[in-house]
């Protein structure tokens, strides 16, 4: 976020006033208030704090409101100004090059004891999912994993068969098909983050349908430490069956409400 307003700081300099603050702003927020601490870094241009004990007059606080949303007006009006995705993937690092990758078998989380599920699903919903960089860098990790397991087997015939899905357009509810030591196929989707950890990752309606016909073969990759030089890679078989024991749930975050009458309907 810091990175991110920077660079709106350095594109819009020249129209800001002088008395204008460039550093973030003061919550008394700290690292683990992500929402407040996030909120202080986002900050582009703000004015100076004022004092508790000379506040400004009426006249002189509307006065400043006026200008720094006619400020901000400027600047969210602007063509040019990038998108919010594009100051996402500008802000993101190249990923390194690959050491070691880690793998491990999927461990079901324990519950958290202080959350319930509504306040859980609200705040996932704050988040942005990760960027698209931290996903083709996950899906690279998977790749290089799949193929040098295969060979290490002996199996280089079927190495050279890993199909990876969006580097051609295809998207079947899964990022890679690959294949047991046997030549069993096996459909896998990643999910990657630059974080340690993951407690929950979003699918599409198309990636858990997948998931639920292909039963055994379908396997969800949780990539963490993405962008470093040891990524780590946690294995979860065929997640649909976790849910269908009752180890695991999938809860439907947004629904698509269309506008669009179906076929036959129309009155």
């Amino acid at each position: 976020m810091r990175a991110a307003a920077k660079r709106l700081q350095d594109l819009y300099r020249s129209i800001a006033p002088l008395r204008f603050v460039t550093d973030p702003i003061h919550l008394a927020a700290k690292r683990t208030q992500k929402l407040h601490y996030a909120y202080e870094q986002s900050a582009i241009f703000s004015l100076p704090p004022y004092s508790i004990n000379a506040l400004p007059t009426e006249e002189r606080l509307r006065a400043d409101l006026t200008e720094i949303v006619d400020l901000y007006s400027e600047i969210v009006s602007d063509p040019l100004t990038p998108s919010l995705e594009q100051l996402l993937q500008a802000t993101i690092p190249e990923p390194k090059e690959i050491i070691r990758i880690g793998v491990r078998n999927f461990v079901v989380r324990p519950p958290k004891k202080s959350q319930n599920k509504t306040s859980q699903n609200l705040r996932r919903r704050r988040y942005s999912p990760e960027s698209r960089k931290v996903g083709d860098a996950g899906e690279r990790a998977v790749l290089l994993y799949e193929k040098e397991k295969l060979k290490k087997a002996q199996r280089s015939d079927l190495a050279e068969a890993v199909r990876w899905h969006p580097e051609h357009g295809e998207f079947p509810g899964w990022d890679i098909t690959s294949y047991e030591i046997n030549g069993d196929k096996i459909y896998i989707e990643v999910k990657a983050t630059v974080g340690k950890s993951v407690s929950a990752v979003d699918l599409t309606a198309n990636e858990w349908l997948a998931a639920v016909q292909e039963n055994s073969r379908y396997h969800i990759y949780l990539v963490t430490e993405a962008l470093s030089t040891k990524p780590s890679i946690e294995v979860v078989k065929n997640p649909s069956d976790y849910v269908k024991q009752g180890k695991l749930e999938i809860n439907p975050i947004v629904y698509e409400f269309s506008l669009v009458a179906k076929l036959g309907e129309v009155s």
